[in-house]
């Protein structure tokens, strides 16, 4: 779970790293960016949350 928590940390602050620099250029490479990293973020928890799930079934085999 340290994991999940570290994972979300750090795109909450990538998240807003990133509209503030929206909100001072008005470029909107960064909100592409922070869309992609939301979309790759939903990826990665799932693959996460895939191997949890995983480990829970082998443990009951």
């Amino acid at each position: 779970m340290f994991v999940l928590r570290l994972i979300a940390i750090l795109v909450i602050i990538a998240l807003s790293v990133t509209v503030l620099a929206y909100f001072w250029t008005r470029n909107m490479r960064y909100l592409r960016f922070a869309w992609r990293l939301i979309f790759l973020t939903i990826v990665l928890l799932l693959l996460l949350f895939g191997f949890y799930a995983a480990e829970r079934l082998l443990m009951v085999l």
